[in-house]
């Protein structure tokens, strides 16, 4: 069995570091981007509160959700109701789809949600042996 000396491994780590400097440079080479296959028609219905995405938006479900979008199931739409959200979405997705087409309406969509709201007059004196009844 051999001793391996300091020397060696300090040569060893220096082969490594320069290695992951190479493979560095690579990864950060902008002609090496990795491309995106474009597909599918997404139409966006812009409106005053929120946007709704319709068309070939399954397979674009990832993207949706990640700028907190949601699926209304009453609407058979997608919905992204956070305004700040919304311009970085249409720019990811103009990179994804083959066709784009976003329509600037001026009114406001409602949207039913299947949030359950509790009205509570007043606080109740809650204890250990406490519970909330949401008749």
């Amino acid at each position: 069995m051999s001793k391996i000396t300091n020397d060696q491994i300090w040569n060893k780590l220096l082969e490594i570091e320069h290695l992951l400097k190479k493979n560095n440079k690579v990864s950060n080479d902008k002609s090496i981007e990795k491309s995106i296959e474009k597909s599918g028609k997404i139409i966006i219905d812009k409106y005053t509160n929120l946007i709704a995405i319709k068309g070939d938006s399954y397979e674009k479900k990832t993207v949706i959700k990640k700028y907190s979008g949601y699926w209304s199931g009453e609407k058979k739409i997608w919905i992204i109701s956070k305004l700040e959200k919304i311009e970085p979405f249409i720019k990811e997705i103009k990179k994804q789809a083959k066709e784009v087409i976003v329509n600037e309406i001026k009114n406001e969509l409602d949207i039913e949600t299947n949030t359950k709201v509790i009205k509570v007059e007043k606080l109740p004196e809650l204890n250990n042996n406490s519970f909330i009844n949401d008749d």
